[in-house]
Formats: structure tokens, sequence, C-alpha cells
């Protein structure tokens, strides 16, 4: 009998992967472009509505609002945050990888002013040395920025190094990975541009459990800001774990089964 071709062995064995990569997709958890509706209206509180996607509700500062253009943006001098309840525990069937995003214009011209957006534990958005788990921090004025992990640094940088140049008029999108079940920052990235990847937390470095998604102003300029397209994900760890190795296995011995029985 004709052996079995060789395109059609490895298109079997490739099935396999494609189970595997199929179970590595992102699970969206919540989302929300700011857009107004019949209840959320321009100048109304970000604070109690919920998620376009995932309805989660948000929780923080009353300055932040929405406006008619579709963004967040803040009111008045005052320093705080927005944030959405979230657990690693609460999503674990969806993977490890939780990854936080937003898009953000902060132009305000002071060296005191910063933004931070990531993972914490005040349910009102406040990231700092105590209730930041892992998030980034951004310097408005300048560009320069900090990934840090509890109270320590991570890695520093500019954004005119990292991108090229720096407006601080511009819209940049950020994004953070963490994985709490590893205490791995998987990918920090700004623009599609990674800074950081794959750092294991020191076990030297005290961290809490995540409790929110959260984003934070430091003496926001009032008005300005343009927080938008948030979004806030979970993906498996990229390494299979043992069931779908099992899958692989399975795939893989079936082929190799068909290819011995169509030889002889």
């Amino acid at each position: 009998m004709k052996p079995i071709a060789l395109p059609r062995l490895l298109a079997l064995a490739s099935l396999a992967f494609a189970v595997s990569a199929n179970g590595l997709r992102a699970t969206i958890i919540a989302s929300d472009t700011f857009t107004l509706t019949d209840t959320r209206i321009a100048g109304s509180a970000l604070s109690g509505s919920t998620t376009e996607t995932g309805n989660l509700t948000w929780n923080g500062g009353a300055q932040w609002q929405l406006t008619s253009a579709g963004y967040v943006t803040s009111t008045t001098t005052t320093s705080a945050g927005f944030a959405v309840p979230f657990s690693f525990a609460g999503y674990a069937q969806y993977g490890t990888i939780a990854t936080v995003s937003f898009d953000v214009t902060f132009p305000r011209n002071n060296d005191s002013t910063w933004y931070a957006l990531g993972f914490g534990t005040n349910s009102a958005g406040a990231l700092n040395s105590t209730t930041g788990v892992v998030y980034i921090r951004v310097d408005s004025r300048l560009g320069g920025w900090t990934v840090t992990s509890g109270s320590t640094s991570v890695a520093t940088g500019t954004l005119t190094a990292t991108l090229g140049s720096y407006n601080r008029n511009n819209s940049y999108t950020w994004s953070v990975s963490y994985d709490e079940s590893t205490r791995t920052i998987v990918n920090v990235s700004v623009n599609g541009t990674s800074i950081v990847s794959n750092y294991l937390v020191p076990e030297t470095v005290t961290l809490s459990t995540v409790t929110s998604a959260s984003f934070f102003g430091q003496f926001p300029a009032g008005t300005t800001e343009q927080i938008d397209n948030f979004k806030l994900e979970v993906t498996p760890s990229t390494i299979p774990e043992p069931g779908t190795w099992t899958v692989i296995c399975g795939a893989l011995s079936l082929a190799v089964s068909l290819f011995r029985r169509r030889s002889r």
C-alpha cells in the first residue's frame, strides 16, 4: 500500500499544535471605549458606570468624567485614579497572564505630574509603592518611565530613547502583562514596543495579591487628559499545560500510527 504522503503527516501533526494554539487565545474580561449612552452622559462621573464589555463597575475619584468626545478626562487638579475589580483567582479558568491597556494623552508641562497604570490593591485606582503590585509610571513633561514591582524599580527609560521621539500632547498606547502565579512581568509595552519582558520578580520583593486593574493621575491638569480604549484580558501561559501536551502527543501518536499502517 502506498505510504501516506509527508505533507499529510505534517498536516496531522500541525493539527495538534493548532489545538494548542487555540487554547492560548486571550479572553477579554472587560473593555471600554467610554462611548456615551442614555445612562452615560457627558460630564457624568466614570465611577459607578460599567464597562461596555464585561460589565465591571468602575470605581474612583469623582473628577474623572466622561466627555462627549468619548474618552475620560479630569475636571480638577486633585490626584486620583479609577479602577475595575480584578483578581487572578477569579478568572483562573481563562489563564494566568492578565494584560491591562489604555490609550493615554497626558500633556501637562510640569515636573511633578505623572500617570500610572497596571495592577494594584487599591479599589479606587491608587498606584504607588504600597498599593501598586506591578505598574508603569510615566512622567508627563519629559516622558520618563519606570516599571515598578511593589516598591522596587524594575526598569527605567525615556520615551525619546524608546520610541525615538516624545511629544507630551500625543496619545500613547500602554500595555502591562503580569502573571501572578509565577511572579513574572510578562511584558510592558508602549505603542507596541516592548520595554520589559519576562522579568521574574525576586522573592525578596514583597507583593500583594492583585485586586484591581487601575489608572492613576498625579496632579492632572484638568480637562486636558484623554484616557481611552481600556482593555483587560487574560491569556493562558505560552507553555502548554499537561493537559494540552496530552492532546499534542495524542495527535502526533495518531499521525505516526497512520503512517505505519499505510506503510505496511
